[in-house]
């Protein structure tokens, strides 16, 4: 069935939410089965990316297509950080303590950790070494075609999963530097490479046995649940769990398309427009809401169940704004152009 696929947009805004209930957690059960789900969510973003740019390895409009996907996702870097620098700056202006922190930011090993290792945690922008990370993966995507290796990445896919499961299971269980395995060989390329053999063999996955798929993904879920919230001692062992969920759910949204609208009109406009700024925005707004919470003195009821549902709401909001005013910028740019024409 042609067309876009609804429910990936669906699966995708879920995806977005699922990570801010990572980074600002209900109490309780709630928020531990909120967290296994989400901490799968930016899994599933690197398997839709590397399904996306799938095309014949002699195909050269593969290579272009993934130029014209770094230069806009390294154009999305540069403006999203920039506003997370001007929003640290106010910050430190606030606090009486900007010298100091510019003096700690331009050191060249701080710059360095941020161009190579996404680290941006000096700019509150932990979530953006995302985008880093997926724009060294197409240009290691655009080396992969050019020099014809697509079936020897493929083959060795098998590795760069069990380096990023080691080097996950080994970040999160002895309190590491976590951006070890948040970079692009580690955390966005194996992952990426899965998403693409997906694509790669779609006719062999479009024979899977529906349900036998959702019955594995409510298996692997559970595992997820219990392997973030039960550690045998200090080892989290959840990483292949986490890979394994996010992966059948994943092959659940282009198994079991079917062409027909959605069922919630809402999430699929958010998963398809808005998802990425609901992502990149929501730590932003987290540092904010938090602050205003503890000036305003919240009980810790409100804390713990108000604040999450309004950074859900906030981010939301937020992100629709962004993507009205880049639609306006367009019509507009379009408009100009065909006048000038």
């Amino acid at each position: 069935m042609g067309g876009r696929n609804r429910k990936l947009d669906v699966y995708k805004a879920l995806a977005a939410i699922g990570v801010i209930l990572v980074h600002i957690r209900f109490p309780g059960v709630v928020g531990s089965v909120f967290c296994s789900i989400g901490v799968c969510g930016v899994i599933f973003f690197f398997l839709i990316s590397g399904y996306a740019i799938y095309g014949d390895n002699a195909n050269d409009a593969v290579t272009k297509k993934l130029w014209v996907r770094f230069k806009r996702n390294a154009g999305i870097t540069c403006i999203a950080v920039g506003i997370y620098f001007v929003f640290t700056v106010l910050t430190q202006i606030c606090y009486g303590n900007v010298s100091d922190w510019m003096r700690e930011f331009f050191k060249p090993v701080i710059l360095l950790r941020m161009v190579f290792l996404g680290d941006f945690e000096m700019i509150y922008g932990d979530p953006l070494w995302f985008l880093p990370a997926l724009c060294y993966s197409y240009l290691l995507f655009i080396l992969i075609y050019k020099l014809k290796l697509l079936r020897v990445a493929h083959a060795m896919m098998p590795v760069f999963l069990l380096l990023r499961i080691g080097m996950e299971t080994y970040t999160n269980s002895f309190g590491a530097d976590w951006h070890m395995s948040g970079n692009a060989i580690v955390g966005a390329l194996p992952i990426m490479l899965l998403g693409h053999f997906i694509a790669a063999n779609r006719k062999t996955v479009a024979g899977f046995d529906y349900k036998i798929v959702v019955i594995f993904s409510l298996i692997a879920a559970a595992a997820t649940f219990l392997s973030v919230n039960i550690k045998a001692g200090a080892l989290d062992v959840s990483q292949p769990f986490k890979i394994a969920f996010a992966s059948l759910v994943f092959i659940i949204a282009i198994r079991g398309y079917t062409g027909r609208d959605s069922v919630c009109k809402l999430l699929e406009y958010l998963g398809m427009r808005c998802s990425l700024y609901i992502y990149l925005f929501h730590y932003l707004i987290i540092v904010v809401l938090v602050f205003l919470a503890e000036e305003l003195n919240l009980s810790d009821f409100l804390f713990d169940w108000f604040v999450p549902v309004a950074v859900i709401i906030v981010s939301v909001v937020v992100s629709v704004g962004i993507d009205r005013v880049k639609m306006l910028i367009i019509q507009l740019s379009d408009e100009t152009r065909e006048s000038a024409g």
